[in-house]
């Protein structure tokens, strides 16, 4: 193990770990420290709260598909017990993984010897994937399902209108169309609105490409993709339809005060939120999560919702808790929460350096995680992250 560690505490101070554990409301624990990131992933993409609606933001009858659960309330036991297995045992999931996300040998990418790691909608499904066909809450049906548009008489003709991300049935029998998004939105500068005024911002929310937006994500979702008419053989059976989002939402922090303020607490409650950045989404508690106590993150804590959008200047001026250190985050570690077991890439904010410009030339968006380091379980854990502009 390297290196900077926090320093050791004085007479009648709690331990690191102790501090660590209180502050995170057991944000890690074994077995998830040390498995593999996917397994992590697994955990994030299935247990998180929804992504939207943020609660008491929208009324029930606008919420459409987007808050369904994955599965009956009555298979939670076996879907805890089925991702702790993967967190014991990751094998299986990272052969699966690496398997649907290789290069056909016939593309481009395999031709060309590309080592480019895969678009994170890839991997996001690769996991969806992998659960469907081996969790015992859900019965595989298809992947992929593509959609024609049928000619006067009802046959289907070769133009495509669509295609359905999933289909399975839970436990119950019940037919199930899903369709999966991972989403990162930042809200806008300007929009830093007072109580109420938060589920206009976030639709006004952007993506990292600067373009889309989440009310353009949002309507897509259950204006088209979950308003197809099922294909045979499953055309003459009720379904139930649901859109599964899963991420991460960044708001802007605009005075050194509130940013400082942000660095240098633990923000352990909806009520430090609060006091924070005054009242908005984070001020309830989320719902709708797959609670693993005891032993898998805590993926209701806020962190695992919301971070500051920051530009480089602010990012390299943070003055963090005493010992934790940050770095960029590769795009493929954007989903679940990120551990390792040195700091041999970890600094402080002080250090951090803009990538090079891609091949197109536009700077991207940059995730920066910070990391604090538990004695208990001798490896560096992500306590929160940030969105950085691209300048």
């Amino acid at each position: 193990m390297h290196g900077l560690r926090p320093r050791e505490p004085s007479a009648g101070e709690p331990s690191t770990s102790r501090r660590l554990a209180v502050a995170t409301q057991f944000l890690w624990r074994a077995p998830w420290v040390h498995t593999h990131q996917l397994a992590r992933d697994l955990c994030w993409l299935l247990s998180a709260p929804p992504f939207w609606p943020w609660r008491g933001e929208v009324q029930d009858a606008d919420q459409g598909g987007v808050v369904q659960p994955l599965w009956p309330a009555t298979s939670n036991t076996d879907m805890a017990n089925w991702l702790q297995a993967q967190a014991d045992q990751p094998d299986a999931l990272v052969a699966a993984v690496g398997q649907a996300l290789a290069p056909k040998p016939t593309s481009k990418q395999a031709l060309a010897g590309s080592n480019n790691p895969p678009r994170l909608g890839r991997l996001a499904e690769a996991l969806m994937d992998f659960c469907l066909k081996q969790c015992p809450a859900m019965q595989w049906e298809a992947t992929g399902v593509k959609i024609f548009h049928a000619d006067a008489v009802g046959l289907p003709t070769a133009q495509q209108l669509g295609e359905l991300d999933y289909l399975w049935r839970d436990l119950h029998g019940q037919l199930v169309h899903g369709e999966l998004a991972v989403k990162f939105y930042a809200l806008a500068y300007q929009d830093t609105p007072q109580q109420g005024g938060w589920h206009a911002a976030a639709l006004r929310a952007i993506g990292p490409d600067g373009h889309e937006n989440w009310q353009h994500k949002w309507r897509k979702l259950n204006d088209k993709q979950l308003a197809h008419a099922m294909p045979a053989p499953w055309s003459q059976e009720p379904v139930r339809r649901v859109a599964h989002v899963r991420g991460r939402w960044f708001m802007p922090v605009t005075s050194d005060a509130a940013l400082q303020a942000w660095a240098s607490t633990d923000r352990t409650s909806p009520s430090d939120w609060t006091h924070l950045m005054g009242t908005g989404p984070w001020s309830h508690p989320p719902s709708g999560g797959l609670e693993l106590v005891g032993h898998a993150p805590a993926l209701t804590h806020n962190s695992a919702r919301f971070g500051p959008r920051l530009c480089w200047h602010q990012a390299r001026g943070l003055e963090l808790v005493q010992g934790w250190q940050c770095r960029l985050l590769r795009r493929v570690e954007w989903l679940g929460p990120v551990c390792q077991d040195h700091d041999n890439d970890l600094h402080a904010p002080a250090a951090l350096r803009q990538p090079a410009l891609p091949p197109s030339g536009h700077p991207r968006v940059q995730m920066l995680g910070v990391f604090a380091f538990d004695d208990e379980m001798q490896a560096w854990c992500e306590m929160w992250r940030a969105w950085l502009d691209a300048e």
